[in-house]
């Protein structure tokens, strides 16, 4: 099954409304697959979307078998939408891709977090809230989750590791790579106590577009999430805007 939640993902054109739309009106992605050539519209699943599913098909089965192949090579797991890990506070959010490529450990209550993000550049006084406010999380056992950025995203990693706590880094790019460069130890450290996911396959470089799709995984991953110390022009607003669209506490400090 895990091959065809790949083939699903690698078609040109369709995105997470359409992919939850065909699964929804279709069943799981063997089936879509297997009577892609019978399938007709019903419900919200329209005739370009069955066009789509029919004329990507070789390109995009061919983009998955290496995928899947480089996903066991590195030692990286694939999250299905069908999955219990994929729990259900994100497997009902149609905004939400139908599968993760993850590294380190799953953890029972990895979906139900405390986000923690702000400015790249942050004050001293913002570096040491970050830093308070992930220890807070950590003694009360949530997972801190953040976006492996400078600033903010990469003090709430650490101190999160140095005091023992589970930590997610939720990634704009392929597990494989690592952005900034200078996180590279932080991001093994991260892979051996806590959770790497990413929604873009290993291959995939960072890209200034993938971070809002980025933001709003760390938004719904998270039952509360802290603002520190955020800019006029910070990308941290994509973050804000997804929390506010789910229905998440959101806190400034």
């Amino acid at each position: 099954m895990e091959l065809y939640y790949i083939w699903l993902k690698c078609i040109k054109g369709l995105g997470p409304l359409s992919w939850h739309i065909l699964l929804e009106e279709f069943g799981d992605p063997y089936e879509i697959y297997q009577n892609r050539m019978l399938l007709v519209p019903q419900g919200k699943a329209t005739a370009h979307h069955l066009q789509l599913l029919k004329s990507g098909t070789e390109e995009s089965m061919e983009k998955a078998k290496q995928i899947q192949e480089d996903c066991r090579k590195q030692g990286i797991h694939i999250i299905k939408y069908e999955d219990s890990e994929f729990a259900e506070n994100i497997r009902e959010n149609p905004e939400f891709p139908i599968l993760f490529y993850a590294k380190g450990t799953v953890k029972e209550n990895w979906t139900h977090g405390a986000g923690i993000i702000g400015a790249r550049r942050c004050s001293p006084e913002g570096k040491e809230c970050a830093i308070k406010t992930a220890i807070q999380m950590v003694e009360h056992h949530y997972p801190v989750i953040s976006g492996l950025a400078k600033g903010v995203d990469s003090y709430s990693h650490t101190a999160a590791i140095n005091h023992g706590g589970f930590t997610i880094a939720v990634l704009g790019f392929g597990i494989d790579y690592c952005y900034p460069p200078e996180h590279k130890k932080l991001k093994e450290a991260i892979a051996e106590t806590g959770l790497l996911i990413s929604e873009y396959p290993p291959g995939t470089p960072p890209e200034r577009y993938h971070f809002p799709q980025r933001n709003r995984i760390i938004a719904g991953l998270s039952d509360i999430l802290y603002v520190i110390d955020i800019g006029k022009s910070s990308g941290t607003k994509t973050t804000i805007q997804a929390a506010e669209r789910y229905g998440k506490t959101i806190c400034f400090q």
